[in-house]
């Protein structure tokens, strides 16, 4: 089992110096890829996982069938460049446009389950999020200068 590298070390609290389940997939359709991502797993719960079983299906469901209860799931989405991992994984020519999509399910307020990094081919890829109409907004704006 690998050392995460420190930005996911940071994440699952390991300090770098433990050893964790790292899960890579690669998915297609028709032969054609649609998404690679790499999976890294908390030490604590490491153990427990079928790496397997991980590997064939997404981590939040293989931690919900061992019993895990999530407290929330962090996402964040960017347009990125590929990388020489992902023109070896995906066959996409370095420096391509590529979907990065980073997940972290936690177990606690700051306790995480896992980390994992999505890549989609930017060019076939599309997101669709539906967000809730709420009456009062979670957060306030202050109009700071408005010209017409």
């Amino acid at each position: 089992m690998p050392k995460p590298p420190d930005s996911v070390a940071g994440v699952l609290g390991t300090g770098g110096t433990e050893e964790v389940l790292l899960v890579e997939r690669v998915s297609k359709i028709n032969q054609i890829v649609v998404h690679r991502s790499e999976t890294w797993f908390s030490s604590s719960i490491t153990q427990a996982i079928d790496p397997r079983l991980a590997g064939s299906r997404p981590p939040a469901l293989v931690l919900g069938e061992l019993g895990c209860e999530f407290a929330r799931f962090d996402q964040f989405v960017e347009a990125v460049l590929s990388c020489d991992k992902g023109q070896e994984l995906i066959g996409m020519p370095v420096g391509t446009a590529v979907l990065q999509v980073v997940r972290t399910a936690y177990e606690t307020a700051d306790s995480a389950l896992f980390q994992s990094l999505h890549r989609h081919p930017g060019a076939s890829t599309r997101i669709d999020i539906d967000l809730p109409i709420i009456d009062t907004p979670a957060y306030e704006v202050d109009i700071v200068d408005v010209r017409s």
